[in-house]
């Protein structure tokens, strides 16, 4: 298997992190999959992937057949971070 070391040091960390689990720590992992830029001023990361992949197919002149990417806003994953790392403080 050919991986990444971003990969690997994601494998790594939850494999960490679940050894923590075993001796009583409460841990969530979050996995959001694509993340878009910002929902309320538009601020995102051009260089990205998805950008990219964008400015690919418009320059292209293509259209992916029945592709389906969801996005998610940053400012929504920031959220639902920031919420359940106080539920998490919370329930100590």
């Amino acid at each position: 298997v050919n991986t990444t070391g971003y990969t690997q040091t994601k494998w790594m960390s939850e494999l960490y992190l679940n050894k923590l689990r075993e001796f009583g720590y409460q841990i969530g992992i979050l996995r959001p999959a694509f993340i878009s830029g910002n929902s309320q001023n538009g601020s995102c990361n051009s260089d990205d992937f998805i950008w990219k992949y964008v400015r690919l197919l418009v320059h292209s002149e293509m259209a992916p057949i029945e592709q389906t990417m969801i996005l998610t806003p940053v400012n929504k994953v920031a959220s639902v971070f920031v919420e359940s790392a106080e539920k998490i403080s919370s329930v100590k």
